[in-house]
């Protein structure tokens, strides 16, 4: 569920932030995934990575799950896509 910031998407020459209540990026479902799908697609053959704060994210209960504060980190307790169009 979508709490208080920004999702933050980026490469060594691209960077995407994305408010987490744009919903024409970001879909929540019901089963606990998440969808981030940029509205300019991804630069091909580029390695990105994705951070947010404390809160961004939250459990069905309003519990706000720790974030991504490194580059090298995607443990994510729900799945996440990140999708071109």
């Amino acid at each position: 569920m979508a709490g208080n910031g920004k999702i933050t998407i980026s490469s060594d020459t691209d960077t995407r932030i994305i408010d987490i209540h744009d919903t024409n990026q970001i879909i929540f479902h019901e089963y606990g995934d998440t969808i981030i799908s940029p509205v300019e697609n991804l630069l091909p053959h580029t390695l990105y990575h994705i951070e947010f704060a404390n809160g961004v994210i939250t459990d069905s209960a309003g519990n706000p799950y720790e974030g991504i504060h490194a580059a090298t980190a995607l443990q994510l307790p729900q799945r996440i896509l990140i999708s071109s169009p």
